[in-house]
């Protein structure tokens, strides 16, 4: 078997003709790996030419040269810094197939590392290790609502609780409340405050099936600034009888 790589126009060859021994056809079908020394990553459209022969008879070439775009036909091969045409998300992906991490680097130093995980979601694997717990709820004055046409927040408060996975469990590493209320003295300024939740993660270990029973979570939000409130908003713009 000889392959030639030739312009669009089958007119000039691109690159030397690769002759091929003892390639294997069942039932009309073949399959060869081929190198033709050049890069076809920005190539324009090529054609290729496909010859056969038997023993030391002449090649006789099998039909017309086929037209290809060489760029599209390197997708699943390799990946273009120009971007990529032709793909399939179901089968073209960057990552690994094994359980080994995924790591990218600039200046050659590790910048992201991916490690395979056994949580899942859905049966989807979850990697980043972060949990995120949130609960909140908001209530409106609807007598303002009904005449005004307005929304006013009478109260307005929401928890907050991050977890990330470490080892065998969770490890709480932030929480806060954030809220409002005309009626509660000292919340008119809508404000945060730094809070244990690790009660929380629970509902975390339940979801996503990452409890141990041999494991504490360990939280190190508890007794850090919990007496301390941050305004999140000057009181002038979320006053009790502000717009919002």
């Amino acid at each position: 078997m000889r392959l030639s790589l030739l312009d669009d126009t089958s007119s000039m060859p691109i690159s030397s003709p690769i002759t091929l021994h003892a390639v294997e056809v069942s039932h009309g079908q073949f399959a060869v790996d081929v190198d033709f020394g050049i890069d076809l990553s920005n190539a324009p459209a090529l054609r290729l030419k496909t010859e056969v022969a038997q023993g030391d008879a002449q090649f006789v070439a099998l039909g017309e040269p086929s037209r290809f775009d060489a760029k599209a036909a390197l997708v699943g091969v390799c990946w273009d810094t120009e971007g990529n045409a032709g793909t399939n998300p179901a089968t073209n992906f960057i990552g690994t197939t094994d359980n080994q991490p995924l790591v990218l680097r600039t200046r050659n130093v590790q910048s992201l590392r991916i490690e395979p995980s056994d949580i899942t979601s859905g049966a989807v694997p979850i990697n980043a290790g972060l949990f995120i717990e949130v609960r909140g709820r908001i209530t409106i004055d609807g007598q303002v609502l009904m005449t005004e046409k307005r929304l006013h927040t009478v109260k307005f408060d929401s928890q907050v609780a991050y977890f990330r996975k470490s080892g065998e469990g969770l490890t709480h590493i932030y929480g806060a409340h954030y809220d409002h209320s005309d009626s509660h003295a000292g919340h008119p300024v809508f404000h945060g405050q730094i809070r244990s939740y690790v009660d929380r993660r629970a509902q975390i270990e339940q979801a996503f099936q990452i409890s141990h029973p041999c494991y504490e979570a360990v939280d190190y939000v508890h007794g850090v600034l919990t007496t301390v409130s941050v305004p999140t908003a000057p009181e002038s713009g979320v006053s009790g009888s502000s717009n919002r």
